[in-house]
């Protein structure tokens, strides 16, 4: 007699077929047949069971894994709507303050700013536009750049003018002007 559930255990699914046909042709006039046939319809059902479940599990892992994208692209997009919201406020702010400032002082904004870059005096220096060392008076505008009083050409003045926009991350626009004294380096 042979212990069906030995059997049963030792077949791989992938050579199942095999072994079916190997092990009916052994024992077929041995009256253990049937009981072959039990165990291994036990089985198969053993099988289709476990696929079934493994499936409902994939498709609950699907369904998760879907909930959680619209989940992150809902978020994404919403993050994506207070960014553009706040930037629109805080140049809202800007131009209220600037607004604000021009009224209350019955001239244009003038921004003070420091930059990490080479600075704008600096840079005078470096071009011959002005001695190390010594005390300038700059006025900047959309439409001119003075330094000590004399305004300077329009490509001097379109250079300056882009780089105090590069390294501020304002434009000069309509009536804004930025004007400081400053003292230059002794040497670059």
């Amino acid at each position: 007699f042979v212990d069906g559930d030995t059997i049963v255990q030792e077949i791989n699914m992938g050579n199942w077929i095999d072994v079916q046909e190997e092990f009916i042709d052994k024992y077929k006039g041995k009256g253990n047949v049937d009981l072959y046939n039990e165990q291994k319809e036990a089985y198969r059902e053993s099988l289709q069971l476990q696929r079934r479940e493994l499936e409902n599990q994939q498709n609950i892992i699907r369904y998760e894994l879907q909930k959680r994208n619209e989940e992150m692209e809902k978020a994404h997009d919403i993050w994506q709507y207070e960014i553009r919201n706040n930037n629109e406020a805080l140049e809202d702010n800007r131009r209220l303050l600037m607004e604000k400032y021009e009224i209350e002082n019955n001239s244009p904004a003038v921004w003070q700013f420091r930059s990490h870059r080479l600075s704008l005096s600096d840079q005078m220096v470096k071009d011959g536009l002005v001695k190390p060392g010594a005390e300038i008076d700059v006025q900047l505008t959309p439409s001119r750049l003075k330094i000590n009083g004399e305004k300077m050409s329009d490509e001097i003045h379109a250079k300056y003018l882009k780089l105090y926009e590069d390294q501020q991350g304002v434009e000069l626009t309509g009536k804004s002007k930025v004007e400081f004294t400053t003292k230059s380096k002794q040497g670059l």
